[in-house]
């Protein structure tokens, strides 16, 4: 299993903004009262090309912080270095509901571990961000499920019951008011938009051009990379597809330095998440089998357009 690191705490008897499939009832979530982490004014914790980041306001001489709260029913420490824009935070909360422990030791580099008790036995649940990927676990009286996704936003689209029922009420903890549930449907609303009115060059052009990139032809590399680079930001999901086993040297070096230039650090919004997702193979897989059934048939038809192929998932859609 992996490392049992992470930080953050609950506050579950919030509302969860359920909107998985009909079918979904979550059980009655514990309540784990928590407050020195989302309550901490220097701390700011935000979204940002799919991770989770957190930075401090306070600048000047690093040093290292620590508060702690007892109330006779859970133990709450939070321990962080200021100084820098990036923080190294640790943070844990132990009560009788449960534990929960979030640790960023660097950057983006979030982890976060949370066991609790429901009513229908212990659960425990891990959340990882790696360089190029997030990890996500639930381990419970039903057995245990992990997923690999290439972002948090892949995460929240691509498994939205357990991701509504755990992860959601985790990360709001950070930050008061932090509406990621709102989030998540905007995003899943402006990628419907989008699929509307972006169109992208077919997935065989793009391999033309990123095999030019390695031409001996000068003009037809400049050419290439021109092309590339005009497509945007949702090029970056082809990009991530591509097996680099089936590039040249040159080829994954142009590759990496056209990521480069797309993938600039910003705060995530719904836009932004959207048109880097339009032509993303797998969030329209997800989203084909969406419980609305324009969803489904708007997923259905971006496929098509993406892979070139009529599937089943589109008669399957369609007859929804």
């Amino acid at each position: 299993m992996w490392q049992r690191t992470a930080l953050i705490s609950v506050i579950l008897h919030l509302a969860l903004p359920l909107q998985a499939e009909d079918a979904f009832r979550a059980e009655a979530l514990p309540s784990i009262p928590a407050e020195l982490l989302s309550q901490d004014s220097r701390l700011r914790f935000r979204i940002v090309s799919g991770k989770v980041v957190v930075h401090t306001i306070h600048y000047g001489t690093k040093r290292r912080e620590t508060a702690k709260r007892n109330d006779g029913t859970h133990v709450e420490t939070l321990t962080y270095l200021l100084g820098d824009p990036a923080v190294s935070l640790r943070y844990e909360i132990d009560s009788i509901q449960g534990r929960l422990l979030i640790e960023v030791p660097h950057g983006d580099a979030l982890s976060a571990y949370w066991r609790m008790v429901e009513p229908s036995g212990e659960t425990e649940v891990v959340y990882r961000q790696l360089p190029d990927r997030v990890l996500f676990s639930v381990n419970g009286p039903a057995g245990e499920k992990r997923f690999v996704q290439r972002s948090l936003w892949h995460l929240l689209i691509c498994q939205p019951e357990l991701s509504r029922r755990y992860l959601l009420p985790m990360l709001t903890l950070c930050r008061n008011k932090w509406n990621l549930g709102e989030q998540l449907d905007q995003v899943q609303q402006e990628l419907c938009r989008c699929a509307d009115t972006i169109r992208l060059p077919s997935r065989g052009q793009l391999m033309t051009w990123v095999r030019q990139l390695s031409s001996a032809n000068r003009k037809d590399r400049h050419v290439a990379m021109k092309h590339l680079r005009e497509v945007g930001q949702p090029l970056l999901a082809f990009l991530d597809g591509l097996n680099q086993d089936h590039l040249d040297r040159e080829q994954r070096h142009q590759v990496s330095q056209l990521r480069h230039v797309l993938e600039y650090p910003a705060v995530d919004t719904p836009s932004r998440v959207a048109t880097r997702l339009v032509a993303d193979v797998n969030v329209w897989t997800s989203l084909s089998f969406h419980r609305d059934v324009q969803t489904r048939i708007l997923a259905a038809h971006q496929l098509k357009r993406l892979t070139g192929h009529t599937t089943a998932i589109e008669d399957y859609a369609a007859s929804k």
